[in-house]
């Protein structure tokens, strides 16, 4: 996955509509092996948990960013 694709697909991860899928497998991939791109997601995450009291739109959720940011981090790149 090139950095285009993966900000193409922040916001899909942030709010849980990325399958299971290799999308979300590579996506994964992208941000343990790119730190621009790293950074760029904690920033949206960032952002996005500290509005967290403003509701998110009708079935979107936060629990898929939740589980891979945790997974991001445990690799402290």
């Amino acid at each position: 996955m090139d950095c285009t694709r993966f900000q193409e697909l922040i916001n899909d991860f942030i709010f849980d509509k990325i399958d299971y899928s290799d999308d979300l497998k590579e996506f994964l991939e992208h941000a343990k092996t790119c730190k621009s791109c790293n950074e760029e997601l904690s920033l949206y995450y960032t952002i996005h948990r500290g509005l967290g009291d403003i509701p998110a739109p009708e079935g979107f959720g936060c629990q898929m960013a939740d589980v891979g940011f945790r997974i991001l981090k445990q690799d402290d790149m």
